[in-house]
């Protein structure tokens, strides 16, 4: 999802690093969907695509896989 909202807004991962504070090679690490990045990371990239983050109460049980798309994106 990260990869298709850079490229919707037309930058590249050097631009996109560039704004966010990171290194290209994290952002690459992220768009393939390595774990491991930090948060403060990631946010700084949702932010410099003029992102958020939206927080919501978890159900009882978490789901079993982790959507980072779902936290930063709001997609279902």
């Amino acid at each position: 999802m990260l990869r298709q909202e850079r490229e919707r807004r037309g930058l590249t991962q050097a631009e996109l690093a560039e704004r966010s504070g990171v290194s290209r090679q994290l952002l690459i690490k992220i768009e393939k969907g390595h774990p491991g990045a930090e948060i403060g990371k990631i946010m700084a990239i949702v932010k410099a695509l003029g992102g958020g983050v939206v927080f919501e109460e978890l159900p009882p049980s978490p789901p079993s896989a982790f959507d980072l798309d779902q936290i930063i994106w709001g997609e279902k």
